[in-house]
């Protein structure tokens, strides 16, 4: 939102009358001003806005909250890109060789996938369904389990084999 109390150069407090001498005053300046008929045409268009948003109660009450609220945020303008904090320290510190990344042989992945359902069942046992599939390098390890635990806080932990009839196929493409 606009600061239009700026673009005027009056004060918060400004009475209506005192709003429109300041704009006249700030209109005249502005057809003295050596610049383009443009640019004094878009310096007046912002004067003219200045003055209607500003004589308006509505919205002038509007730019008053926004304002008073303004100060509890931060101005997303003034601050600098956090991103280039981190690459002034790591961009010329090489913590890792780019050969071993590219190099197959010292390549390592690692990969988890987890998916828990938790509900509460008829006679208030809470009931929480978990599946968790692991790729260590090549080592696939999944387990599945559903945990149920009473009103009491006491947890039963039930192991359910794999599936040995589901098939995962793997595309190279």
């Amino acid at each position: 939102m606009k600061n239009y109390y700026n673009i005027l150069d009056v004060s918060k407090n400004s009475s209506n009358n005192e709003i429109k001498d300041k704009t006249k005053q700030l209109i005249k300046d502005v057809k003295l001003l050596n610049i383009s008929p443009e640019e004094k045409k878009i310096k007046l268009n912002e004067l003219e806005e200045a003055y209607t948003f500003l004589n308006d109660y509505h919205k002038r009450k509007s730019l008053d909250d926004f304002l008073d609220n303004s100060s509890n945020f931060i101005n997303l303008d003034n601050l600098s890109n956090p991103f280039n904090k981190f690459n002034s320290i790591f961009n010329n510190n090489k913590f890792v060789n780019d050969s071993d990344i590219l190099d197959n042989k010292n390549s390592r992945t690692f990969y988890q996938s987890s998916s828990f359902t938790t509900i509460v069942n008829k006679s208030g046992n809470i009931v929480t369904e978990e599946k968790i599939m692991t790729n260590n390098n090549g080592d696939k390890n999944e387990s599945h389990r559903i945990i149920t635990k009473d009103k009491d806080g006491n947890e039963t932990i039930k192991e359910i084999p794999k599936n040995k009839s589901k098939k995962s196929i793997k595309y190279n493409i």
